[in-house]
């Protein structure tokens, strides 16, 4: 009986004649192989074991019993790159996903977000090649413009924002002359995020839920609205610590810009103490927040 050679790939694929393939179990695959030629054999695992690196190779030990004989064939495995894979760490992109944000948690946040998203990705020959980092955001480099596309909805519908979506061709199949595109994913997200308070038409608001809508509500009178980020003009209220100095009747804290005891504007969600430090952010008078 001839050597078994058989190719896998670390996406989870393996080389059938021309074409990858998934493949959940590659003793799957080698039973399959050992009976194209000894149909109904009774295969045993003496040796099992996988390449993990690039290019390495591992024998694997099977007892073949066969109308009576007893076979030890050869099987070597092979670890590749499957067609899509071969795609990783090079100079290869289908899409610019360009993400800005003043925010640098934001920032983070989404790119943690994608990272996580495209390790998911791999069977699917997802990979970012290349990282450029701007002052107020992150170029990454895609290898596959239709994904590039869908994760730049996903940013959307987590982090708001405004997207825009930029074609070009640069190429063309010299096989099918199909035209092959391109593509720059323009995403701006906000400059704040869930939980933030910022100033809105001169009133302070809460960021309370972030989308392709998102939901403001005003820290005294509790009235909330929707908005569009495109066109939002806002500011990002910075957290600062204070000491309350009054309880009754009416909370006050020490103004942490003139130290002055200063009436507290909205109604605090917890009830706070004589002397405790609160959280407050300052707009023409102070607002306790959690």
């Amino acid at each position: 009986m001839k050597a078994i050679n058989i190719s896998i790939c670390r996406c989870g694929k393996f080389l059938d004649k021309h074409s990858w393939r998934p493949v959940k179990d590659v003793r799957e695959v080698i039973m399959q192989k050992i009976r194209e030629t000894m149909p109904k054999a009774k295969i045993k695992f003496e040796y099992y074991s996988l390449p993990e690196k690039h290019k390495e190779k591992k024998d694997i030990q099977t007892i073949v019993e066969f109308k009576g004989q007893v076979y030890k064939p050869v099987v070597i495995v092979k670890m590749a790159k499957c067609n899509l894979c071969e795609r990783e760490g090079t100079k290869y992109f289908e899409a610019i996903l360009q993400i800005r944000s003043r925010s640098e948690p934001v920032l983070k946040e989404s790119v943690e977000y994608l990272q996580e998203r495209i390790s998911g990705l791999r069977q699917r020959g997802v990979f970012i090649n290349k990282v450029e980092r701007f002052e107020d955001g992150f170029d990454l480099y895609l290898t596959s413009n239709k994904l590039a596309q869908v994760l730049g909805r996903e940013l959307l519908d987590k982090f708001g924002g405004g997207l825009k979506v930029s074609p070009r061709l640069f190429s063309k199949n010299k096989q099918t002359s199909k035209e092959l595109y391109r593509v720059n994913v323009f995403i701006e997200l906000p400059g704040f995020t869930r939980g933030d308070y910022m100033v809105v038409d001169d009133h302070v608001f809460l960021v309370d839920k972030l989308g392709r809508k998102i939901k403001i509500t005003e820290a005294v009178s509790g009235s909330s609205r929707i908005v569009d980020y495109l066109g939002l003009d806002y500011s990002v209220l910075k957290r600062q610590q204070a000491y309350v100095s009054k309880t009754y009747p009416h909370l006050e804290v020490i103004n942490p810009h003139d130290y002055q005891s200063s009436m507290i504007k909205n109604k605090p969600r917890k009830d706070l103490v004589l002397g405790e430090k609160a959280n407050v952010v300052i707009h023409k008078g102070i607002y306790a927040v959690d």
